[in-house]
């Protein structure tokens, strides 16, 4: 994962809920929902990234792929898979890549 983007927010994990057919695992191109919206500052075209909890004290979380928002309403967001190292599944966490202003 490059350096140059903007580092994901911290303090505002969503989960991964469902996809298409229910389906509860994911890989690269497949779409997912996710309980952030609008409401939380996405929009089409929000740069995600992908977490999994290793289940360790201090919920000790680890990258595992990328995703772009596709399509945005208040509370909820489909997502596409850009890049998985892992296959992503519910339960998953995502934060916002949030772009900051150039000064």
């Amino acid at each position: 994962m490059s350096q140059d983007r903007p580092k994901p927010e911290r303090d505002n994990y969503g989960k991964v809920i469902v996809g298409s057919d229910r389906r509860r695992a994911f890989g690269k191109g497949d779409y997912f929902v996710i309980n952030r919206g609008t409401d939380h500052g996405i929009e089409v075209g929000s740069k995600l990234v992908l977490y999994r909890d290793k289940k360790m004290d201090q919920n000790f979380l680890y990258a595992i792929g990328e995703g772009i928002a596709t399509e945005v309403k208040e509370n909820v967001a489909t997502v596409m898979v850009t890049q998985s190292l892992s296959a992503i599944e519910s339960g998953d966490y995502v934060a916002l890549r949030r772009e900051t202003e150039k000064k």
